[in-house]
């Protein structure tokens, strides 16, 4: 294939033109993004799965975050090893546990701009850094106690690393990319498959980089082939048709995954940009750049490949969850930016008016105006329960054969909430997958300290309803008090 050196835009060779009104236009942009992130930071719900990631970060000891929560969770093991070394540091509040995600997902904007504005010029490292700064997903996960926003900024810095490689033979890039890479591989599984695709691209585009890149990937695999032997096959018996995702069809997959780079399904139905503008600049892009259009080809391909082959496993092994896919936003908005770039100075302006005026603002108004309890979280349960002052609470999680979440680690979610109001209130879990669920939770109301309360946080998951009914009789049996707020329902029982 054509070294990519010969399609590098730089700034030497770009138009000599005026920059000063549209650096104050996106200066601006970034800093309503900005401050849009930082809303959602304080609006958005400490949701189900951030218990999960509080509780774990805030094990004793890194002995016990390994035996209690990484070698049963099935994803690998950087991004609680990085937040329990935090929590040690900064506390489990709310905002302590978010701020990583925050500072990751901010961090990912510069690091796109300053890492790729001599490899494919201003222009088009502005769109770049514009795409993710504005996608709504990057906005709303920045805000969540979760690995999302670790692999953005991983993904970004490992394509910033791999592209100087690709132009300019740079051996001080390769540390980068094989840190980044490791990184990647060791946060999140589809993170794998990006790191994998960026060395297997990078070798068919150059070979005169193989020796780099043996080297590189020989310490990748020193570090990642070794928890992959551990953990995969626990991960093949967590997810063989027990999992929490349930199967889709390849059409359904495959909109799921375009959706997960740029917003969640049900969260956002826009225009997804950084897919659909590159193939309308296709169309139009000037024939006298064919390899800088190359490039942008290049990096498509490399997202529908590993696209495809998610999609392929997930038919046996159901693994698509739209927001796993934010790992892919960075490569797909640099593929739209080469596009954008490639027409001119004024397809950057209307690009970077464009993506906030009709994508990232109207998903803010929604996102601002609907009922931020509409989803798996108990605060204001929580604390009604604490106003009534019980002596237990029992957790009644939509949970098939304890796939999600081990009993022991459903106690420990619980004690850790309620640990941080100050309440030492005893923690009994009931899974709703139980053979006999009915008769497990009339066991834990005898045992339980009365007054005690039952927590159902969800009754998102299929098949499940049937839970909600046996919960209400019970309660009407025993003459208990039942609220409900969002998706949550609480009953005390004196």
């Amino acid at each position: 294939m054509t070294p990519m050196r010969d399609a590098i835009i730089t700034q030497q060779n770009e138009p000599a033109v005026e920059r000063r009104p549209y650096v104050l236009l996106v200066a601006i942009i970034l800093v309503c993004l900005v401050a849009v992130r930082i809303a959602v930071f304080f609006v958005k719900p400490f949701w189900l799965d951030e218990v999960f990631s509080g509780a774990a970060a805030a094990s004793p000891s890194v002995g016990a975050l390994f035996t209690d929560w990484i070698t049963k969770d099935v994803h690998p093991p950087l991004y609680l090893l990085l937040l329990h070394f935090w929590s040690q540091l900064f506390g489990v509040s709310d905002v302590a546990l978010r701020l990583p995600s925050l500072i990751f997902d901010v961090a990912a904007i510069p690091i796109l701009y300053f890492g790729l504005r001599r490899t494919l010029g201003v222009w088009t490292a502005t769109v770049a850094a514009l795409i993710v700064a504005a996608a709504p997903s990057a906005i709303l996960y920045s805000a969540e106690a979760r690995s999302y926003a670790l692999l953005i900024f991983l993904s970004s810095l490992a394509l910033v690393f791999a592209l100087r490689i690709a132009a300019t033979r740079d051996a001080g890039a390769v540390p980068g990319f094989t840190i980044a890479a490791i990184a990647l591989a060791l946060t999140h599984y589809f993170g794998l498959a990006v790191a994998g695709s960026l060395y297997a691209w990078l070798i068919l585009r150059d070979r005169r980089n193989f020796r780099l890149l043996f080297v590189s990937g020989v310490c990748f695999a020193v570090f990642v082939v070794p928890w992959l032997a551990f953990h995969v096959p626990f991960l093949i018996g967590k997810t063989g048709g027990h999992f929490w995702i349930p199967p889709h069809s390849v059409p359904d997959s495959t909109m799921r995954a375009f959706i997960g780079a740029w917003g969640e399904n049900y969260e956002m139905k826009s225009v997804y940009l950084e897919l659909i503008v590159p193939l309308i600049a296709i169309a139009v892009v000037r024939q006298n750049e064919p390899r800088t259009a190359n490039l942008g080809a290049e990096l498509l391909l490399v997202i529908f490949i590993d696209f495809a082959i998610l999609i392929a496993i997930s038919q046996n092994t159901p693994l698509i969850a739209s927001r796993y896919f934010l790992v892919f936003l960075p490569i797909a908005a640099v593929a739209c930016a080469i596009y954008v770039g490639m027409l001119g100075r004024i397809a950057c302006l209307l690009m970077s008016l464009a993506v906030p005026i009709l994508v990232s603002m109207p998903w803010a108004t929604f996102y601002f105006s609907v009922d931020k309890s509409q989803t798996v979280v108990w605060q204001d349960s929580a604390q009604s329960l604490l106003a009534a002052k019980v002596k237990s609470v029992i957790f009644f999680l939509d949970d098939p054969v304890n796939a999600h979440c081990t009993p022991a680690q459903l106690r420990q979610m619980g004690e850790f909430f309620f640990r941080r109001a100050g309440s030492a209130i005893k923690v009994i879990p009931v899974s709703l997958g139980s053979p006999d669920y009915k008769a497990d939770l009339k066991a834990a109301l005898d045992s339980a300290p009365r007054p005690t309360a039952v927590l159902k946080p969800t009754s998102t998951l299929i098949g499940f309803s049937e839970h909600n009914e046996a919960l209400d009789q019970l309660a009407r049996t025993s003459g208990a008090e039942c609220t409900t707020s969002g998706l949550t329902k609480s009953c005390i029982f004196h």
